[in-house]
């Protein structure tokens, strides 16, 4: 086989440029998704300890609805937790 000329030896190293380019992306995607998932999955189970925290903690409980009342403020949002903190509890509203 005679020896490639210099402009196949350039096509081929802009194919093995754009393979590579290919290959980085899609780990860099699949990088991203592992950690999407990994915080997501913090989320949960800080949230759930914070949930059962608070049904133990009155205080806590409180504490937490006005964190929850100042910084949730999409009407999308405050429907969703809507069920976790139905109604003041008593004190909400005082400094900590």
């Amino acid at each position: 086989m005679p020896p490639k000329s210099l402009d196949e030896q350039i096509a081929d190293a802009a194919k093995r440029y754009e393979q590579l380019s290919n290959r980085k992306r899609d780990r860099d995607a699949a990088a991203k998704v592992r950690a999407r998932k990994r915080d997501n999955n913090r989320k949960i189970v800080v949230g759930g300890a914070v949930l059962a925290h608070a049904k133990r903690d009155p205080a806590f409980a409180a504490q937490l609805w006005a964190v929850l009342d100042q910084a949730v403020t999409r009407a999308i949002d405050r429907k969703a937790i809507a069920d976790l903190l139905p109604s003041a509890p008593a004190g909400a509203g005082e400094a900590a």
